[in-house]
């Protein structure tokens, strides 16, 4: 079993709702069973075109509003599923041969790198298994890759921190109501291939649905069509879906050897114009609307964010791997959360356990003491077995003692050992971090095994160990630095003076 499987096991998940931002607005669901806490807000124009911050200080300021109207605790982490709009995604799918077997993580990861449309470098990004097909008798995966600038994703993740928000995962819209649709719609079966039309407020989105899961996107921002054109005409914007509809069939036809077996068509509104304009133009092509029915009440402007916060919900679920577009700091600070909560319960359930294993033995000290002393009194001249009865009754109760003063000596003798590692990951520092802590006692040496950007922050750790007055017999060789790519690993050992 993983470690994080098994933390998930051991460490209840925080609440994490799904969080959705576009141009026009932000949205925010928590699930509750199969109730929903919901909140929304609108966002002044100017402050986010084509899924970019333009204003960072507004932008904090209805965030940090927005925040208030979620919970009024200053110290609370809202947990989030961040979906980002679709306007700076760009998609790429890949087959891959089944033979590659564990290698999959490090082949996907590499064709990524050579399949990027942009600066991999200066990308986040991240791959997902659609499904299996045989290419010339060859059993073949088939994955869908995502990329994001960085810069698109950091300056979201930096207000939102900022404002109180821990992003576990970003995504992006379609990915989340293709989630929404194929999990708890009615009507769509996975096995079967679907075309996703939705047309938001910022943009107008084509996905294509394999066995469940998103394989294709394609988008058109209305800006980039109109520009700043309030009012479209219809003729225009009939002939702008018609046209886009029709790329995306030819992709598929080129691209696939299954055909599509309905359009799903997503829109807040317009829903009767717009199944006019699709019948019309494809009459062949069955037409289909979401329907959710555990959330009736539900509005279809709702059904995206929904997807992500879906997602929350089954977060702790390893067993399949959804694409996540946050940076890496993103995850590990979420890791970091969930070993620290998990330190603190368990701390506490090791005190209550003790404590009420204190509370048995007193009593049960009690008790016999006062049985054996009834004995006593009542028998004075009893026989001798009886006299030996009560002779191993109040060596029990000694030994019951004996146990209780044992207890009382561990815990003065208990160490703070999460104040130990705190301590240790301080004088660490940002630039390096701690892989693994062998330690057996607080009087045997300990052994730190770790991974530094650059070699100065290896040195200045040592000498950061050396002035604390909680270590001791610091012990580094220069040889133990091992170079690993572009960072360096390394081993040091140490005493411990006090905790």
């Amino acid at each position: 079993m993983k470690f994080k499987t098994f933390l998930n096991l051991i460490n209840p998940q925080p609440e994490i709702g799904g969080f959705e931002i576009n141009d026009f607005g932000i949205k925010f669901i928590e699930l509750r069973g199969k109730k929903t806490s919901l909140a929304s807000i609108q966002l002044p124009p100017g402050i986010i075109e084509e899924g970019k911050i333009k204003d960072k200080d507004k932008f904090f300021e209805i965030i940090s509003e927005f925040r208030n109207k979620i919970t009024k605790s200053k110290r609370k982490k809202i947990h989030i599923v961040a979906s980002i709009s679709d306007t700076n995604i760009y998609t790429e799918s890949f087959v891959l041969p089944r033979s590659v077997g564990s290698k999959l993580n490090e082949a996907a990861d590499l064709n990524l790198r050579m399949i990027s449309p942009i600066d991999f470098d200066a990308s986040y990004h991240d791959w997902q298994l659609v499904g299996e097909r045989l290419v010339n008798g060859t059993s073949q995966l088939e994955i869908f890759g995502a990329f994001i600038p960085k810069q698109a994703v950091d300056d979201f993740e930096e207000i939102l921190l900022k404002a109180g928000f821990e992003v576990v995962a970003f995504e992006f819209p379609t990915y989340a109501l293709t989630r929404t649709i194929m999990e708890i719609g009615e009507g769509f079966a996975k096995e079967k291939n679907y075309l996703l039309v939705k047309i938001g407020s910022d943009n107008l989105s084509f996905g294509l649905i394999k066995n469940g899961n998103l394989n294709f996107l394609h988008f058109v921002s209305w800006k980039s069509v109109y520009g700043e054109e309030k009012k479209i005409p219809l003729q225009s914007f009939e002939n702008l879906i018609v046209d886009e509809v029709k790329k995306v069939l030819k992709f598929q036809e080129t691209h696939s050897t299954t055909a599509i077996d309905g359009l799903i068509l997503f829109s807040p509104n317009l829903i009767k114009e717009l199944s006019k304009i699709i019948s019309d133009n494809f009459p062949n092509l069955p037409l289909m609307m979401p329907n959710i029915n555990k959330f009736k009440d539900l509005a279809p402007a709702w059904f995206g964010v929904l997807g992500s916060a879906l997602r929350g919900a089954f977060f702790a679920d390893t067993s399949s791997k959804m694409i996540n577009l946050a940076g890496s700091e993103t995850t590990k600070r979420f890791d970091t959360y969930q070993i620290l909560s998990f330190i603190k319960i368990w701390r506490s359930l090791i005190v209550i356990f003790f404590g009420l294993v204190l509370i048995f033995y007193a009593g049960l000290d009690v008790f016999l003491y006062k049985y054996a002393s009834q004995l006593a009194d009542q028998n004075q001249n009893v026989k001798n077995p009886e006299v030996q009865m009560l002779g191993q009754l109040q060596k029990a109760a000694e030994d019951f003692n004996q146990k209780v003063d044992n207890y009382y000596q561990i815990r003065q003798n208990e160490l703070n050992w999460s104040s130990f590692f705190q301590n240790v990951e301080s004088l660490a520092g940002a630039d390096i971090t701690i892989k693994r802590i062998y330690v057996q006692s607080k009087n045997s040496p300990v052994l730190l095994l770790g991974e530094a950007s650059n070699n100065d922050a290896i040195i200045a750790f040592k000498k950061a160990l050396e002035s604390d007055n909680h270590f001791s017999n610091i012990n580094f060789e220069l040889s133990s630095i091992v170079p690993d790519g572009k960072n360096y690993d390394f081993s040091i050992s140490f005493s411990i003076i006090k905790i």
